[in-house]
């Protein structure tokens, strides 16, 4: 993903009829193999549960 603080940007003016959280997601996990500090940073800042946070960034109960 080239750009993903456009998208992240993008994603916050979404409806939620649009499904804003299946975005953030596809987003998260583009960002993350390109800069995983930030694109965390970002998902901690949405307002996705923090348990679908936490299985975005592989940290889920295993």
């Amino acid at each position: 993903m080239e750009y993903p603080q456009l998208a992240a940007t993008v994603i916050a003016d979404l409806t939620s009829d649009l499904q804003p959280s299946m975005a953030i997601q596809q987003i998260a996990q583009g960002w993350l193999r390109t800069d995983p500090v930030a694109a965390e940073q970002w998902l901690n800042s949405t307002a996705l549960p923090k348990e679908q946070i936490r299985q975005i960034l592989g940290k889920g109960k295993e």
